[in-house]
């Protein structure tokens, strides 16, 4: 009695075993540019969140009446903070976004001791979408009141 493998078996294993290699390989890519569009959403959250905190506390970096502090998205991924004066404003404190594009620009302007948020425009709220790498289409809302919430993946 002979033991072994036959070529068609051994041809059946290493394509069986192929299929799921690349089922995890695809399925780990998908993952991975997931997480890429969550860790943007969670920088985005953050730095809208602290450019909130240095406005309710008043803290600027220029001369003359704190106005706010104002915080611009730009095409493609970029976030530029700072303080606006009566005269002047404060210096930019720049944020890159990596992974993702802003679908278009916005500006907003977070009022001083926590009176809300300027959205530029007369809407109680804004909605703040980007693209990841993957093509998801994530989305944050803004409201004048001050609240910043997560929207998920539309």
């Amino acid at each position: 009695m002979k033991h072994g493998f036959t070529l068609i078996e051994l041809m059946i294993a290493i394509t069986v075993i192929g299929i799921l290699i690349t089922m995890g390989a695809s399925a780990y890519g998908q993952a991975r540019e997931r997480q890429a569009g969550q860790s943007a959403v969670e920088l985005i959250i953050s730095t809208l969140q602290s450019n909130q905190t240095l406005a309710s506390i008043g803290k600027k970096d220029c001369d003359g009446k704190f106005i706010g502090q104002e915080v611009n998205l730009t095409v493609p991924n970029t976030i530029t903070a700072h303080a606006v004066c009566e005269n002047e404003q404060g210096a930019d404190i720049i944020t890159s976004v990596p992974d993702i594009t802003f679908a278009a620009p916005s500006s907003l302007m977070f009022k001083p001791l926590s009176l809300g948020i300027d959205l530029g425009s007369p809407s109680s709220e804004t909605t703040l979408s980007f693209t990841s790498t993957a093509q998801l289409v994530y989305q944050v809302k803004v409201t004048s009141s001050g609240t910043i919430e997560y929207l998920g993946i539309q």
